[in-house]
């Protein structure tokens, strides 16, 4: 039985693409984002060690300067391995969303925590949403311009905490 479907698809598949590879994926991507996790994962429990020492809110200062600036120096960088390295600085920066998230719970009473935590988050995907829709028009437009404007966004976060 699972054959018969298995056939099914593949038919489908080549009538619809013919030269598609049933199930291929592109190995290059899957490795990009495995080391970005990887990255992530190392920077947040490096942040974890630390946070208690540093404090969250010196802590979120440091990070949003730091990944702003990256993320601009990306395009003025004219080494390629460099530029990746950059890259994968401002691609961290993803992190101080549960530091935000820390100094949220910290600035409100307990029986308000979790409609604080709500609408922070909530106004974040919000924001992300929105953000993602003008960075495709920035990409399409000028690419560099999105690198840029998202980037100084970035480091101006440096001031919000």
């Amino acid at each position: 039985m699972k054959e018969k479907f298995a056939s099914i698809y593949t038919t489908v598949l080549h009538s619809l693409q013919p030269d598609a590879v049933p199930c291929s994926l592109n190995e290059t991507a899957m490795l990009i984002v495995l080391a970005v996790g990887a990255l992530q994962s190392i920077v947040n429990l490096l942040i974890s060690m630390i946070v208690n020492k540093v404090g969250r809110r010196n802590l979120v200062m440091v990070i949003t300067a730091l990944c702003g600036a990256s993320g601009i120096l990306v395009n003025l960088v004219p080494n390629t391995i460099a530029s990746a390295v950059l890259y994968m600085v401002l691609l961290t920066g993803i992190i101080v969303v549960g530091l935000y998230t820390a100094i949220i719970v910290a600035l409100f009473p307990t029986h308000l925590r979790a409609l604080a935590v709500s609408l922070a988050l909530t106004g974040g995907r919000i924001g992300t949403f929105a953000s993602i829709q003008i960075l495709n028009v920035l990409l399409e437009t000028n690419c560099d311009a999105g690198f840029y404007i998202f980037s100084v966004l970035f480091a101006c976060e440096y001031t919000s905490p």
